[in-house]
């Protein structure tokens, strides 16, 4: 069974390897046969272990767009994530990074000494480094290893735990480029966790200042300032028109200057500081006034910074850069956090949704909204199930999109410059991925814990971060009746005649059943699954078929009556009709695709095939129904 289910997630290699040892297995085994059948399984463990390999344009796995259809990238399927590098010589450290890094969904490697971490570094680039320093300086090897990373034209991000309690220690790691230094009391879910925020940190969006200044003169000289440095600027010299910016742009940083106005730049940061979504929104005052009296009431009414005219402008370009570039307030309110997920609390999401449809609006770009919920199952007390699902996502979504707990077991993910479409897409990768980590944890014990998800596109189902919001928790809500695992958009409706269904499954191979029933019922269609030719027969013939589907996956190596016996009967009976029927087999020759085909069905794909790449062909299928 795992000649196709490998094939079909990627691992040619690794199905290659699995026929053959199938083939040894069926002939009498003697004791001779022993260290060629253990060389077999080595090597097939080291397979399945490297993962899904990269499709080159030329390799088998690749696929050219069609008109109009999902572009290439979409239709390959998934590449192992980079892991998590862990270089420390203490074993205890070491095993719990391990176990923590896969409650978490997280592939950590882990290596004793600088030399291997280099080593590993030059054969599989990780997504980052985690150094334990054990309490003492970094020793020669380990200096020569940040400098060589440091030297790349793209850094990797290195962070380090147990820097000891000097001051030198420190300064020659930051020195280094190390990013941050954990102290090593904490939990290993810690500093994983602070790993992981870094590398979910968004930085595709430039950053986003709004200015209310009087001074048209200077509001003009601010804005052009600040534009050179690629900042995004909105700028108002009214308070009221300020107030209505404020809530439409979600700001990283506002500037206040109101030297003439009867509404103060301190009343106006004072009302900031009272409303709960811009409380840990900084605030920069520029003023002509310098006298320490003045800086002090903008400090009291919350103010992070008050800058003098005429060298304010200057000053602010270096402060907005340290502020927003070096994670000063980020996107969000700062220390809200959902402590069951480890993901940004709702508030922080609600803002950065807002940002992105200003974005989204701004520029011309697509934006879909989706929320994702835990099915109903046995989720255990300890809340690991939701945090694994939860660094799932925040892996998944990075940069550009937004992310944030959303009530119970839900998430809210907004997806910058994508369709619904590629939102789903990009959801169903990770309901895989979620799916593999689960049976991975439960190791068979139990049922698999999945989700389902509703997705609504900006201005084509919903118009709003609110309304957005509203359109795919309904969708949500859709799914989740007809579920679980299901991944649909707003305009998706569950089937209302008995029997119409969009595809029959007949393969009696129960690995690739399942991997073709999780891929159907995340693209949100309606499926039936049989396992004989001779079922498919009676549900498919007579005056009144107990299934209507559009689309058929017929295997030929089916036992009993053969998937080209099937096809041959339906079409003596004239039942094939407007039926698109596409055969799934291990035979690739020029007689068996023709023999297919001349008796009425409209594809063929041999086995192992990629998942992406057979959505596509009962996608285009479907269109033509």
């Amino acid at each position: 069974k795992l000649v196709g289910a490998l094939g079909t997630f990627g691992v040619p290699g690794g199905s290659e390897l699995a026929r053959e040892l199938e083939f040894a297995l069926a002939t009498d085994v003697t004791g001779e046969d022993a260290p060629r059948l253990a060389e077999l399984v080595l090597a097939l463990g080291r397979e399945v272990e490297r993962g899904p390999a990269p499709s080159t344009p030329g390799g088998p796995r690749a696929a050219a767009p069609t008109p109009g259809g999902p572009e290439a990238a979409d239709l390959l399927p998934l590449v192992s994530e980079p892991p998590l590098l862990v270089l420390s010589s203490d074993e205890t450290l070491s095993g719990r990074l391990l176990d923590e890094g896969v409650a978490l969904g997280l592939r950590v490697v882990v290596v004793g000494d600088a030399a291997e971490a280099a080593a590993r570094v030059d054969r599989e680039p990780p997504s980052a480094i985690l150094v334990d320093l054990g309490g003492t300086p970094p020793d020669d090897a380990l200096v020569e290893l940040l400098e060589r990373l440091g030297r790349s034209t793209s850094p990797l991000p290195v962070h380090a735990v147990g820097a000891g309690a000097g001051l030198a220690t420190r300064v020659e790691l930051t020195r280094l480029g190390v990013r941050s230094i954990m102290p090593r009391a904490l939990t290993p879910a810690a500093m994983l966790g602070s790993v992981e925020r870094a590398l979910a940190a968004p930085t595709a969006l430039p950053p986003h200042v709004l200015v209310l200044d009087d001074d048209p003169d200077e509001l003009h000289g601010t804005c052009r300032e600040l534009e050179a440095d690629g900042v995004v600027v909105d700028g108002t010299g009214d308070p009221g028109a300020f107030w209505q910016l404020l809530e439409r742009a979600a700001p990283d940083l506002v500037v206040l200057a109101l030297d003439a106005h009867s509404v103060s730049a301190d009343d106006v940061c004072r009302v900031l500081r009272a409303d709960a979504r811009f409380a840990q929104l900084p605030v920069v005052i520029m003023s002509s006034r310098s006298d320490e009296a003045s800086i002090e009431r903008s400090i009291v009414a919350g103010a992070d910074d008050h800058l003098c005219r005429p060298q304010a402008a200057s000053r602010l370009r270096g402060l907005v850069r340290h502020r927003i570039g070096h994670g000063g307030a980020g996107r969000g309110h700062a220390g809200d956090v959902d402590p069951a997920t480890g993901v940004p609390g709702a508030w922080s999401v609600s803002d950065n949704l807002v940002r992105l449809g200003s974005m989204a609006d701004r520029h011309g770009v697509p934006l879909c909204v989706a929320v994702v919920q835990l099915d109903p199952g046995e989720h255990g007390e300890d809340g690991a199930v939701l945090r694994r699902l939860g660094g799932l996502l925040v892996r998944a979504f990075r940069g550009e999109d937004a992310l944030g707990s959303w009530g119970s077991e839900q998430f809210l993910v907004g997806l910058y410059g994508a369709t619904a479409a590629i939102g789903a897409r990009r959801l169903e990768d990770v309901l895989v991925r979620f799916r593999a980590l689960e049976q991975s944890v439960s190791q068979g014990s139990g049922p698999v814990a999945t989700f389902s998800a509703g997705l609504a596109q900006h201005r084509v189902h919903a118009t709003g971060a609110q309304e957005l919001s509203r359109s795919a928790g309904d969708a949500l809500s859709r799914a989740r009746r007809h579920g679980p695992g299901l991944v649909v958009s707003s305009q998706w409706r569950a089937p209302v005649v008995a029997g119409e269904i969009d595809v029959l499954v007949v393969e009696d191979d129960p690995a690739l059943r399942d991997v073709l029933e999780h891929v159907l019922r995340a693209r949100g269609l309606t499926y039936a699954l049989l396992e004989d030719g001779r079922a498919a027969v009676e549900a498919l013939d007579g005056p009144v078929p107990s299934l209507r589907p559009r689309v058929v996956l017929l295997d030929v190596d089916l036992p009993g009556l053969d998937g080209l016996s099937v096809l041959r009967h339906l079409g003596r009976v004239e039942a094939l009709g407007a039926l698109r029927v596409i055969m799934l087999t291990a035979r690739a020759g020029e007689a068996d695709v023709l023999e297919a085909l001349e008796l009425g069905a409209l594809d063929h794909v041999a086995k192992p095939f990629s998942a992406p790449i057979l959505m596509h062909r009962i996608e285009r299928a479907l269109a033509t129904a």
